[in-house]
């Protein structure tokens, strides 16, 4: 009882106490279909709601999968409609479990692929943010090639598993069990408010000031469907939405941090460097603690679903 109490007056506590500048960035676009949102609804939504909310440039890191028409299709729409299309791998490979020169290989064809596609700029994520950290010469490799032909980081300062919650609905809508979706729009927004609010503590605490942050989505249906009451409540927070061109010309955007084995965590690599002994992930960077949230918050339901159904009543009465 207490938890759900709490999980649905986090927004309440915490709107207006933070302010920062972030900028929202979504990976493996475009994804198909998902458990409510074919891939092109999916497109066609955030296109509408970014454009709608008065939303700045966006960015799309991109895995074309080769020259499939329905991926270019969905990209070019991102692109046209003003977004930024980054480069994420062609068919987002763990650098861990490949070569140096596969990996390298991924991104060239990706390149190729992107290239025509307006508003395209060579920035590029690591998929799953792995930089090769266990791997010291191929991750020089790596990071050589990327700087040899001309790419920026796509850094990211507030991680999120967004991807986690997207799962969980996928599977509890998979296996019959009933879904609420504005409880588990609800409990994920309070989710991001959270990890907002820490990385920017951490930020001040190894930085001293709020850097341009941004924040590491996926082009997925929990986002799709979350994105009107995200933006609002990121706004209602005190929070403002800025271009992805503005966050990296921030300072901590300087490519001297590129080679560092953490530099896709920005303010990881900084804190590793400052010698910084605090926490620097959040508790929602830990699937045990997600689940016992959601468990807590009667959303997973184990086939319990009167105790799914009376939580999701009990909220709908108190929030």
């Amino acid at each position: 009882m207490r938890t759900i109490l709490t999980l649905c007056l986090i927004q309440a506590l915490t709107a207006g106490a933070y302010a920062a500048e972030i900028a929202l960035s979504f990976d493996d676009a475009p994804q198909p279909g998902g458990w409510s949102l074919t891939g092109t609804e999916r497109t066609e939504r955030f296109i509408k709601v970014l454009r709608e909310k008065g939303v700045p440039p966006v960015v799309f890191y991109a895995n074309p999968r080769g020259e499939q028409e329905e991926n270019l299709s969905r990209l070019l729409k991102y692109g046209e409609a003003g977004h930024v299309i980054a480069n994420h791998t062609n068919d987002h490979p763990d650098l861990g479990a490949v070569s140096g020169k596969e990996f390298v290989q991924s991104i060239a064809t990706a390149d190729a692929a992107l290239t025509p596609i307006p508003n395209y700029k060579k920035w590029f994520r690591y998929p799953y943010l792995n930089e090769g950290q266990d791997a010291e010469q191929k991750r020089y490799f790596v990071k050589n090639y990327l700087k040899q032909n001309g790419y920026r980081s796509g850094y990211i300062t507030i991680e999120t598993f967004d991807w986690y919650i997207d799962d969980h609905i996928n599977t509890e809508t998979k296996q019959g069990n009933p879904v609420d979706k504005s409880h588990w729009i609800q409990f994920y927004i309070a989710m991001i408010v959270e990890l907002v609010e820490f990385y920017d503590n951490l930020a001040l605490e190894v930085l001293g000031r709020s850097p341009v942050h941004v924040i590491l989505l996926h082009e997925n249906d929990v986002n799709a469907l979350s994105l009107p009451e995200l933006i609002d409540q990121i706004r209602l927070s005190g929070h403002t939405l800025v271009s992805a061109d503005r966050a990296y010309e921030d300072p901590i955007a300087d490519t001297k941090w590129d080679q560092h084995r953490f530099s896709q965590r920005r303010l990881m690599a900084i804190a590793v460097e400052s010698q910084y002994e605090g926490q620097v992930s959040s508790r929602w960077i830990d699937t045990d603690y997600i689940d016992q949230r959601l468990r807590e918050a009667g959303l997973l339901c184990q086939e319990n679903y009167f105790f799914c159904s009376f939580s999701s009543w009990l909220c709908e009465k108190i929030c």
